[in-house]
C-alpha cells in the first residue's frame, strides 16, 4: 500500500513538472516568434556628400521611426515583416529604400529641384 502511495505521488509530482516545462517551452516559443532587427545606416546629400542631421527615417507603412544624429547617423529597429525605410529631409527628395536582410544602409538624399518665378 505504501508503495502505490508513494508511486502515485511521484506520477503527480512527473505530471506537475511535466505541465511546467511544456507552458515555458510554448513561452519561450512566443517569445522567439517576434522578430526584430537593427538597422543603421548614414543619412548624406548626394551632391557634396555632407551628413544630414535631424533627417526623418521612418519604416514604411508603421509609425516606428527615428531622427539622424549630428553626423547623419540613424538606428531603427524594424519589426517583423517590415522591409523599407522611408528617409526624408526639407528640401530633399525623399528616398525609399529596401533592406532586403541588410544591417547597414547608407543613403544619399538628392536636392529637391524648384524654380522660383519672377514677380
Amino acid at each position: 500500500m505504501a508503495l502505490k502511495r508513494h508511486l502515485f505521488s511521484l506520477l503527480t509530482n512527473i505530471k506537475f513538472y511535466m505541465k511546467k516545462f511544456t507552458f515555458l517551452l510554448v513561452l519561450s516559443a512566443l517569445f522567439s516568434l517576434q522578430v526584430f532587427s537593427q538597422v543603421t545606416g548614414t543619412v548624406t546629400d548626394e551632391v557634396t556628400g555632407e551628413p544630414i542631421p535631424g533627417a526623418n527615417v521612418l519604416v514604411k507603412g508603421t509609425t516606428v521611426g527615428t531622427i539622424t544624429n549630428l553626423d547623419g547617423v540613424y538606428s531603427i529597429t524594424m519589426p517583423e515583416g517590415s522591409n523599407e525605410l522611408v528617409i526624408s529631409f526639407v528640401g530633399m527628395q525623399n528616398a525609399e529604400v529596401t533592406i532586403a536582410g541588410r544591417t547597414v544602409v547608407n543613403v544619399a538624399l538628392k536636392s529637391e529641384a524648384t524654380e522660383v518665378e519672377e514677380v
